[in-house]
């Protein structure tokens, strides 16, 4: 495996405490959840209301992401990081100092930790192609962003429970807020993100929807997820029907695992064609292993599916960022990636329900199947649109797109 592109990448001026600090300040997106439910129900609060203080959180973070990046299109990032990370670790404080008997505060708390939740994944992505020159190199920076993506996951709900295990729940609580305030504060305060301006456009329309590119990618990424959320709940039940449910966090590590190696494999070389014909295979042959899945009652079977469902994950996402940055409306980037994490989790939320309802209905093939076809309507959105996707729609092309609807 050639590492030379990786060492590009990393070894540019600033890249590797930008990257580091990057990953800190999103670890806290993989803690919350679970950090919250332990607070809760470690204290003698019920499921139930770990689980509307959960979905408060989660909607608020969705609603406000794509409003705080567009701020950051509009006023830079430094000034927007800087005090939300603050703001955000105020509201875990607050949110630690709770009580279970305070239901309704501690609803509001959650929803304040995920009104306050810093853009710094959004901010990332959009900061690259300013830092990355080599066009190899910045491929690779999505590429990484999109494995470490799958590391971030797998790490931090261990922080989580390497924190609650000797110190208490109010402890992991506090320590996803001190996380997500260093790594952040740290990201912000370093020159490249200091210095970093959104591209300007003459007539001031920056906002992200204005492009169709980016409107397209908005439902390949909400029919994926919507897809891969009904895959992690559909093997959860096939575990369960084989009568081996145990193996059900075995079956989903292998799947991140395969996501994580192909990434790093993914992103070591160049590929043939381009972005749109890459992304295009990626996503076909998801479909297909997917749709494998569902009559499969095997569990060696499936997890040999998973993983190489996983070899295609990491690469796919990556080409999706890249994509993003190639056809988003000048001076909206940031705000574009915050549309994307929104689709991700309206589709995660849609794709383990419509699962749970195909799986006690019709066992774990009805939840695959729902998996496929929510990757069937990812594809054919890439392939009915990739004039919008294409190279020849961005950048210059998305500007005259902008003009020619004003």
């Amino acid at each position: 495996m050639d590492f030379s592109r990786y060492r590009r990448f990393l070894g540019t001026p600033g890249v590797p405490r930008l990257f580091a600090s990057m990953l800190v300040g999103r670890l806290p997106g993989a803690m919350l959840g679970l950090a919250i439910v332990l607070r809760v129900t470690g204290a003698g609060g019920s499921y139930a209301l770990a689980g509307g203080v959960t979905a408060a959180y989660a909607i608020t973070a969705g609603l406000s992401s794509p409003v705080l990046s567009r701020l950051v299109d509009r006023r830079g990032q430094t000034v927007v990081l800087v005090p939300t990370s603050l703001a955000m670790l105020a509201a875990t404080l607050f949110f630690a100092a709770l009580s279970p008997r305070d239901g309704a505060l501690l609803v509001l708390a959650g929803s304040l930790i995920g009104l306050f939740l810093p853009p710094i994944t959004t901010s990332s992505r959009a900061l690259w192609p300013s830092v990355v020159t080599d066009p190899d190199a910045l491929e690779s920076a999505y590429t990484t962003d999109a494995t470490f993506q799958e590391l971030i996951f797998i790490v931090g709900p261990l922080l989580v429970v390497a924190v609650n295990a000797p110190f208490g729940s109010v402890a992991a609580i506090v320590a996803t807020g001190v996380v997500c305030c260093a790594g952040t504060l740290s990201f912000a305060l370093s020159a490249h993100s200091r210095n970093w301006l959104p591209t300007p456009h003459a007539e001031g329309r920056h906002h992200a929807l204005r492009s169709p590119g980016i409107r397209v990618l908005i439902v390949t990424l909400f029919a994926l997820i919507l897809g891969f959320s009904a895959i992690e709940v559909s093997v959860v039940a096939a575990a369960k029907e084989a009568g081996h449910g145990g193996l059900s966090g075995v079956l989903l590590a292998l799947w991140s695992f395969g996501s994580l190696l192909a990434g790093f494999v993914y992103g070591s070389r160049s590929w043939r064609g381009t972005v749109g014909q890459r992304l295009t295979v990626l996503l076909a042959v998801i479909v297909v292993v997917t749709a494998a899945m569902a009559p499969s009652a095997n569990l060696f079977l499936l997890a040999v599916l998973l993983m190489l469902n996983g070899a295609n994950c990491a690469p796919a996402f990556s080409n999706i960022y890249l994509t993003a940055q190639r056809v988003a409306v000048p001076g909206a980037v940031t705000e574009s990636y915050a549309w994307l994490s929104a689709g991700t989790m309206v589709g995660a939320a849609i794709g383990s329900a419509l699962a749970g309802v195909a799986i006690n209905q019709h066992g774990a093939g009805g939840g695959f199947t729902v998996a496929t076809v929510g990757t069937v309507v990812a594809l054919a959105s890439v392939v009915a649109s990739r004039h919008v996707l294409s190279d020849d729609a961005a950048p210059g092309s998305a500007r005259r797109l902008v003009a020619a609807g004003s």
